[in-house]
């Protein structure tokens, strides 16, 4: 092993010849091994047994985020790995007052997502995908298999919990969740939203930072979902 990770390893954790470790490669396998060398630039082990693959979480949840403020966006890319999503499309909205160029990657946020997995010691690396135009957006989330939901503040919107109970279970084992920026969707974007079949659902009785939102929603899909 090397790069970051041995890094990580040998630095921070100093980790020593002899000691057992879990080793993870991001696509679904894991095994646990004895350390046999620790240097600067590299740290080897050696598996004690064959890697065991492990099943993907359910229900697979990819998460359409409108590009948050730098430490909000983080932040939520970290909770969003810990909580089990399989992919975050970030995306440009109208409100988003950070606006990375669309198509682009933001290397800061799989560097994230990579030092998060690690710390879960979770099986499946999320996808973190270019960066999304609006319009974009809404074309994938209209070819959606599955169920897409809104977390959004329109007065008269059910709780996350009573829409989940309503769905038909069919479609209630893939989900898109949609979250907006600091500001909420604009007017036009609800709309939008609506057209291409979303389902909207409340997140409790206070208004949430999107990163907070995020928090709530993929956390109430793990317990209900």
């Amino acid at each position: 092993m090397s790069g970051d990770a041995a890094h990580h390893l040998g630095a921070v954790l100093r980790v020593r010849v002899g000691e057992r470790i879990l080793v993870l490669d991001g696509q679904g396998h894991q095994a646990e091994a004895g350390v046999t060398a620790v240097s600067r630039r590299e740290v080897s082990f050696r598996l004690d047994a064959p890697a065991r693959t492990l099943p993907r979480t359910e229900p697979s949840v990819t998460l359409f985020q409108c590009v948050a403020k730098a430490s909000h966006m983080e932040w939520l890319v970290e909770k969003a790995v810990e909580l089990g999503a399989e992919e975050l499309v970030p995306v440009v909205s109208h409100h988003c007052v950070v606006r990375p160029e669309v198509g682009t990657r933001v290397a800061r946020w799989d560097r994230i997502v990579d030092a998060t997995l690690e710390q879960c010691a979770g099986a499946w690396r999320p996808l973190v995908s270019p960066v999304h135009s609006w319009p974009q957006a809404l074309e994938r989330l209209a070819a959606w298999n599955g169920t897409v939901i809104a977390c959004a503040l329109p007065p008269g919107t059910p709780p996350l919990r009573d829409v989940l109970a309503g769905l038909d279970d069919a479609r209630s084992r893939r989900y898109a969740i949609v979250v907006g920026p600091e500001g909420d969707f604009a007017d036009g974007e609800l709309e939008a939203l609506r057209d291409v079949g979303a389902k909207f659902a409340g997140l409790g009785p206070t208004v949430l930072r999107t990163d907070t939102a995020v928090v709530a929603a993929l956390a109430c899909l793990r317990l209900l979902g």
